[in-house]
Formats: C-alpha cells, sequence, structure tokens
C-alpha cells in the first residue's frame, strides 16, 4: 500500500507529443510532455517534466499556460538524460488551465499566487521520529511509491514536524517502524537529490487492513427463481358456500392460503343475488351523470427557471 500525489499551480512550456509503447501490453499511447518548475516553501524550485494522456480532453496548451494539476510523482533516475535535466516526473491525472491569455503582459497579475504544491504520501516508515538540524522540529523518512511511466517508481521522502508549529509543541507523533501511515502538507525544499520534504499538516497512523474477523461461512447464494409461498387470500369454493347453506360441515381445505370465514361467505352471496332479483335495481334513473372532468396538474413553481429550459 503505498502512493504519492501531489496538487498545485504550474507553469507549462515546451510542449510535445510522445508516443510510447507500454512494455507489459506492447500498445501504444500518445502523451503530451511539459516542461515545468516545483516551487518549495523554502522559496527554491527544481525542474520537473510532466506528462499527460493525449486525447480530446487534455489539447495542448500554449507555453506559458498557469494550469491546476494533480499528479503522482516519482523521481528521475540517475540515468536518465532528459533536457532541462529535471528531477521527478509529474504523471498528470488532472490538468486544467486557469483563464487568460499567457502572452497578456498582466497574465501573471490574474493567475493564483499559491505556488507551492500540496502532497498526500502513504508509505512505510523507514526511520524512528528523531530532532532535525534545527533542534526545534523533527521529521522521519517515509518510503513511497506509486505507478509512474509506466512502471512502479519508488522515492524516500522526508517527514518534517515543523517546530514553530504550536500543534507539535509537547511533542509530535511518533510512527512505529515499518508502520503504514498517511501524511499531507506542503513541499518544504528537496533535503536531498531526487528526495523531498514535506512539512506534515495532518498524518494518520497505522494504516492497513480491517481487523475484523472474517464471517464464519460464507453466505448462501440467492437463487433467482426461489419459489416463495402465497399471501393472497382467497374466497371458498362454491361447494363450501353450498354445503354451509344446507347446514352441512364444508369440505376440508387443502389450501395453504388464508381464506374467508364460510359463513361471511354466504351472507354476501345472499346479499348480492337479492340486489341482482331486485326489479328496483332494473329501473331507468334516467341519463348517466357525465363524470367529472379530472383536475388539471398543478404547474411546478420551478418550471423555466432552470438554465437548460426553452421558451
Amino acid at each position: 500500500m503505498s502512493s504519492f500525489i501531489l496538487a498545485g499551480n504550474f507553469c507549462l512550456y515546451s510542449s510535445r507529443k510522445v508516443f510510447t509503447t507500454n512494455p507489459s501490453t506492447c500498445r501504444q499511447t500518445a502523451h503530451i510532455h511539459y516542461l515545468s518548475d516545483m516551487h518549495f516553501a523554502n522559496k527554491t524550485s527544481v525542474p520537473v517534466e510532466v506528462r499527460i494522456f493525449a486525447n480530446a480532453a487534455n489539447p495542448i496548451v500554449p507555453d506559458g499556460t498557469v494550469v491546476y494539476m494533480v499528479a503522482k510523482v516519482a523521481a528521475v533516475p540517475p540515468s536518465a538524460s532528459l533536457q532541462n535535466n529535471p528531477q521527478f516526473y509529474l504523471e498528470a491525472m488532472h490538468l486544467s488551465p486557469h483563464p487568460g491569455n499567457p502572452t497578456d503582459p498582466n497574465y501573471d497579475d490574474i493567475t493564483p499566487d499559491n505556488i507551492v504544491p500540496w502532497c498526500w504520501a502513504i508509505g512505510s516508515v523507514m526511520t524512528d521520529t528523531l530532532p532535525l538540524a534545527d533542534n526545534k522540529s523533527h521529521g522521519f523518512d517515509l518510503s513511497v511509491s506509486d505507478y509512474v511511466r509506466d512502471s512502479m517508481s519508488g522515492s524516500t521522502i522526508r517527514c518534517r514536524f515543523e517546530g514553530s508549529n504550536a500543534r507539535w509543541a509537547r511533542g509530535p507523533p511518533k510512527p512505529n517502524i515499518s508502520s503504514i501511515i498517511q501524511v499531507s502538507g506542503p513541499l518544504a525544499r528537496v533535503f536531498a537529490p531526487g528526495h523531498l520534504e514535506l512539512t506534515i499538516e495532518h498524518i494518520v497512523l497505522s494504516l492497513g487492513t480491517s481487523t475484523d474477523a472474517s464471517p464464519a461461512s460464507s453466505p448462501s447464494k440467492k437463487r433467482k427463481y426461489a419459489a416463495v409461498a402465497s399471501t393472497v387470500t382467497t374466497l371458498p369454493s362454491p361447494t363450501a358456500v353450498e354445503a354451509t347453506a344446507q347446514g352441512l360441515l364444508p369440505p376440508a381445505s387443502t389450501s395453504t392460503s388464508t381464506s374467508v370465514h364460510p359463513m361471511a361467505a354466504v351472507e354476501e352471496v345472499a346479499a348480492l343475488s337479492e340486489a341482482a332479483l331486485d326489479p328496483a335495481t332494473d329501473e331507468n334513473h334516467g341519463p348517466t351523470a357525465a363524470p367529472s372532468p379530472a383536475t388539471p396538474p398543478k404547474t411546478s413553481k420551478y418550471k423555466g427557471k432552470g438554465k437548460g429550459s426553452k421558451a
């Protein structure tokens, strides 16, 4: 269980389309590559290379465009020789350009001022929580990895409890070595080639699978044609009605459904017979009254107020 993701504002330039072949599937895919800079809280920056799938949803943006990006992070292998010598790969999952024209002289005035990315990392603790060089802050190393450039890429990040943060004044948490944790916060700096330092603003200790015991047995498979006993109420048979009218016991019922009491059924049948033989019921009482008109449906008070409605 490991992941290393960041989100922030980046300025993209030197775009190019590259076709790559996945070594596992031998399938060719088009990507758009950009160069950019990743800024840190200590006012420094390093070059990075951004890659994103090339499709209709991700058109090539002009050089100098500032975008909001969510990306997976991996350190560039030392053996890689790339243009502008980027130190990190960013595998973009989402890229959204900010409004404005990059060629406008005032474009920089309307772009966001927050240029330090925010990170989320899940990984395995490698060291104890120890004091850092300023003797106020504490930190530990975290091993992280993510799927970047068609393979799993691992790296080590330094997780820092900032000493000036009153939240950690009484002593920071001390995760156990080899435990799986999650940390999040802004990028502080590069503390070694290919290794980032993250200032912890949030930490979750002891991530892992649930400790709840599995069920004693597997649930039974549901049958799509399972028979269900009928619960429909039915009237007694004519034989039972006739026998009851003659004062005899009705025959035993073999149905498992709920039945109406025989005497109630006899009274109902007698009432229907008298109504059927009553001449008064055959008299013409005049023309049948026309049915009342149907009540028109109530018009919704919200009709026509949505942006998608038509006049």
